[in-house]
């Protein structure tokens, strides 16, 4: 549904909103992440690679399989069991269908004391265990080349303290992060003398959720029954109409920086939200107050409207229906995001700093199993509901 700005109401709403003039907003310090810089890789070539892999293509049979099969980012630390992290953890996909979403550039970067190794997930070679009807794993490979398993003895799967690597990889991807054991005396971290160790973090690529992480009670800011109206304005000399100008998406530039991270946000409050870029200005709210049903955080001089983020996961155009559940935004780290409501944009519900995903120490899985010194697959107890598709776009 469309509304167009002939409304008195909406215009209050709108004048309510104006941010501060620019001249009036205290500067915001430059900065660029080192994972972006021009020197860590050949911009024109990989603006080129990720031109090929069609992403117009991708959205279409994205659409035809349904966005919503696509799960959500999540993030394992330190964990003291293996998850299936291959099926949904959701309450928005009853049919329980497990897709592959659109291409993305992951960042992982190694913050442990030792090195590790990066092993992607194989969903197509799962294995049942011996004399076991509910034991099954995955098969790992290194998630560089996608075939050489163990992982380790790709040397270009190896992560050494301190570094960090840039993924190419899909929404719905799963990656595991193991200690790498190498024995005393040995600095030959590729020799055939390593194991694979503990894992020390699990990943899996996806939507990030967006939740109503205050506590805020929206009952009286949102009702599911109203209409999430698209702001229309009428062009006078052609009597047109089109979104309003504050309104409208930005278009992406023709010659994207190194690593551009293309993130999906899935609106899972059951409000509209309007979404509010700050630049490196960390922006958050505020939760809720004993006694009080919501807490206020006006808008700051720093944050420009982004996009719209509805709550319809079945709309026919996931990517810029005004009314879609879930958006997606070429990005890079140390980017903020605000989620307002769109009733009423002094509540956020809210925010997102982009980040790479950092592998922890994990000192208590080093102490439980330093002595780990052989290839251990991850055993993982059968689910009764089981993935019956998988689809890769």
């Amino acid at each position: 549904m469309r509304l167009f700005l002939l409304s008195a109401g909406y215009i209050l709403h709108v004048l309510s909103c104006v941010v501060v003039a620019a001249e009036d907003c205290p500067p915001i310090p430059d900065f660029t992440a080192v994972y972006h810089y021009d020197s860590v890789c050949d911009k024109k070539a990989q603006n080129r690679f990720q031109d090929s892999l069609d992403r117009g293509r991708q959205a279409r049979q994205l659409q035809a399989s349904g966005i919503y099969h696509v799960p959500n980012r999540l993030t394992r630390h330190c964990p003291m069991d293996v998850q299936d992290m291959l099926q949904h953890d959701n309450d928005y996909n009853a049919d329980n269908i497990y897709h592959y979403g659109f291409n993305t550039i992951w960042l992982v970067h190694n913050t442990a004391s030792t090195p590790v190794v990066i092993s992607w997930v194989d969903r197509k070679n799962q294995k049942q265990l011996p004399d076991s009807d509910n034991k099954y794993y995955y098969e790992e490979v290194s998630a560089i080349d996608g075939k050489t398993s163990p992982p380790h003895k790709d040397p270009n799967a190896i992560l050494q303290p301190g570094q960090w690597k840039a993924m190419n990889t899909y929404d719905g991807h799963v990656f595991y992060i193991r200690r790498l054991i190498v024995p005393e005396n040995n600095n030959n971290t590729t020799g055939s003398t390593t194991r694979l160790g503990p894992i020390l973090m699990q990943h899996r690529v996806g939507l990030i959720p967006i939740r109503n992480v205050f506590g805020h009670a929206l009952e009286q800011y949102c009702d599911p029954n109203d209409p999430d109206l698209e702001p229309i304005v009428e062009i006078k000399e052609t009597h047109q109409t089109q979104r309003a100008p504050e309104f409208q998406r930005s278009l992406r530039p023709p010659l994207r920086p190194c690593n551009t991270q293309d993130i999906g946000f899935r609106n899972l409050v059951g409000c509209p939200l309007n979404v509010y870029y700050s630049s490196t200005f960390n922006m958050t709210g505020q939760p809720r107050a004993a006694g009080e049903a919501c807490s206020f955080t006006p808008k700051s001089c720093h944050e420009q409207f982004k996009f719209h983020l509805g709550t319809n996961p079945y709309t026919t155009d996931f990517m810029w229906a005004w009314d879609s559940q879930t958006k997606f935004e070429g990005t890079y780290v140390g980017h903020n995001f605000v989620f307002r409501l769109r009733a009423n944009d002094d509540i956020v519900v809210d925010s997102v700093t982009v980040q790479p995903t950092y592998v922890q120490e994990c000192a208590e899985l080093m102490e439980n199993q330093q002595h780990n010194d052989h290839f251990r697959k991850s055993i993982l107890a059968r689910p009764k509901r089981e993935i019956r598709e998988f689809v890769h776009v």
